[in-house]
């Protein structure tokens, strides 16, 4: 009964999600809690596995390099693997498909999980629409998900399909899927939003405050704002040091 009641809590303030950017901001944090997890990823694809939309959780940590040779040895997942042999419906963790031992040997958990310390994934992928994929995925640091949590996401996933139908993300159209930009892999990289990663890219270009304002239509108070909270998340004390670190990550 607690569980019903958390589920259907979680469903009621989904789909007070009336657009992608609220889902972005809202919705994730309520997934979250019903599962918490270290990083969330949602994505939309087509059947041949092209993303449509993707939303994550703040402080995503994968690196562009990352991103590529997952994308290029996607089946190599023990979890894709276990769907593309007995079908996909199912929410699944990797230990119900895989030895953690034999698991430490796969090339996606060794190049792009392993870094970043995520041992244990809980995924689902379930039809959206008409030629159309969900797959939603939790990765954790410190403890496996339990079955339970298995039966969260089962029970959330349907809810979750409707919404993004709701907000036509399955059609591909209005808002199709972009390569992700430089801002958005430094956002990620680094654990800012990704406003802030778009002034770390003006700061590292040495560029001023005045100058950035005006480059980002915003007031210079609002980006030292900005600044101060990227540089407590950081953990540096000043701009010649963001600016070294941002330069540094972009290459």
């Amino acid at each position: 009964a607690a569980d019903f009641r958390r589920v259907l809590a979680a469903v009621l303030r989904l789909n007070g999600c009336r657009t992608v950017a609220g889902l972005s901001h809202d919705g994730v944090p309520v997934l979250l809690e019903l599962i918490p997890a270290d990083v969330l990823s949602v994505e939309l694809l087509r059947l041949n596995g092209e993303p449509i939309h993707s939303i994550t959780s703040p402080g995503w940590p994968y690196t562009r390099a990352q991103i590529a040779f997952y994308r290029a040895h996607v089946a190599a997942h023990p979890i894709l693997a276990h769907y593309a042999r007995h079908g996909i419906g199912r929410a699944l963790r990797v230990s119900d498909v895989v030895a953690h031992a034999e698991y430490e040997r796969n090339p996606i958990y060794a190049r792009c999980m392993k870094p970043h310390g995520l041992r244990h994934t809980l995924a689902m992928i379930f039809d959206a629409a008409p030629g159309r994929h969900t797959a939603i995925s939790f990765d954790r640091r410190a403890h496996d998900f339990t079955v339970r949590e298995v039966a969260l996401l089962e029970a959330v996933a349907p809810h979750l399909a409707a919404l993004l139908v709701r907000l036509e993300l399955h059609t591909g159209k209005k808002r199709p899927w972009r390569e992700p930009t430089t801002r958005d892999w430094l956002a990620g990289d680094l654990g800012v939003s990704n406003r802030e990663a778009e002034l770390l890219l003006h700061l590292a270009e040495g560029l001023g405050n005045r100058e950035i304002a005006a480059k980002a239509g915003l007031a210079e108070a609002t980006v030292r704002k900005h600044f101060e909270n990227a540089f407590r998340k950081l953990g540096v004390a000043n701009r010649v040091a963001a600016a070294k670190l941002a330069r540094e990550r972009v290459g």
